[in-house]
């Protein structure tokens, strides 16, 4: 490298302060990681343009591994995995609530579990779908009422979406939004709120078990009955009593 290309800088990638520009360690590395965790890469700077989308909620790679996506307060951003690049943006509406984001196996959607009010003016659960190449956002609505958390996952084959969210678990037809399935919760007084709140999703990889948590529990169910298979309640054998229903 010619003297007049060189800068001088952090060249240590394990370092807090590691300058991927710079050519020359200038020996101003600091605050390395401890643990068993190497930082291989970081992705590039990213200019925020709201005060809400600072903040990074959720990141999955895409189905081939070439890029991944980023939640933010006010977007979805997708990123090059080799260049840690902007790709494309998806701006989303700023009174989103949006918990968390899962890619469609062939990685054309992005899917998002979100709090949103409806043109009536009622503050509703959605499922929000992103298309590449597509200006407009499909919804399907959910269940009344709010939530704080939430996941949302597709089927390996794409043809379903499940969400976990507040009291329920649900699956969804991916291609017209029909519900096929509804687990709920029964209602808890204000103590015994997380008790039956649902909290996660996960389908076995031949897409034929479904994976919910409950509270202090985890269901495993059959897709194709909607009949439960077993359950495991942390930290104890015994058989849970507020046992959710299916419809």
């Amino acid at each position: 490298i010619d003297d007049i290309d060189e800068k001088r800088g952090c060249t240590s990638i394990i370092s807090s302060n590691y300058d991927p520009t710079a050519t020359d360690d200038d020996g101003s590395c600091y605050g390395s990681p401890v643990g068993g965790f190497k930082l291989l890469n970081r992705q590039m700077s990213y200019q925020y343009t709201t005060s809400n989308d600072y903040l990074i909620f959720d990141s999955k790679f895409s189905p081939d591994g070439t890029q991944y996506a980023t939640l933010h307060g006010s977007r979805v951003i997708i990123w090059s995995t080799s260049s840690r690049t902007i790709v494309d943006t998806f701006s989303l509406n700023s009174n989103w609530d949006v918990f968390d984001l899962d890619w469609s196996p062939n990685g054309n959607n992005i899917s998002l579990i979100m709090n949103a009010y409806s043109k009536a003016g009622t503050l509703k659960s959605w499922i929000a779908t992103l298309t590449f190449g597509v200006e407009n956002y499909s919804y399907v609505a959910l269940e009344n009422g709010t939530h704080y958390w939430g996941e949302i996952e597709y089927s390996p084959d794409g043809s379903m979406i499940a969400v976990a969210y507040d009291r329920f678990t649900a699956i969804y037809d991916s291609t017209n939004g029909e519900e096929l399935w509804n687990l709920t919760s029964p209602q808890t007084n204000y103590y015994n709120v997380l008790e039956n709140n649902h909290f996660s999703v996960s389908w076995s990889p031949d897409g034929q078990k479904l994976a919910t948590s409950i509270g202090i529990t985890v269901y495993m169910y059959d897709v194709n009955s909607m009949q439960e298979i077993s359950h495991i309640i942390h930290g104890s054998s015994e058989t849970n009593n507020s046992h959710p229903t299916n419809r």
